[in-house]
């Protein structure tokens, strides 16, 4: 998937995923949409970023720990951990 145009991404047709991406810098969004492998995967990612509030390197560095892969062995739900992210808390 070519990423070079930001508005074509964002109008994703997954309206939750596509609310997601707005909140994120567009460096964010470009390592999220070219390494994720799954739309469960793409979507944890972008949650806990917006939620941990994670810079780019950090971003980085939990796809290379494979952290989602981790989290859904682990985890009984493939849902993000803490609270919601659209309630602001």
């Amino acid at each position: 998937m070519a990423l070079t145009n930001r508005d074509t991404i964002l109008s994703t047709p997954h309206k939750k995923v596509s609310a997601l991406l707005r909140q994120l810098p567009w460096f964010h969004n470009l390592i999220i949409l070219g390494q994720s492998k799954h739309p469960e995967e793409r979507e944890f990612y972008l949650k806990m970023a917006i939620q941990e509030c994670w810079s780019a390197r950090d971003l980085e560095r939990q796809f290379k720990c494979e952290l989602y892969e981790f989290y859904a062995l682990n985890a009984p739900q493939h849902s993000v951990p803490a609270q919601s992210i659209s309630d602001g808390g």
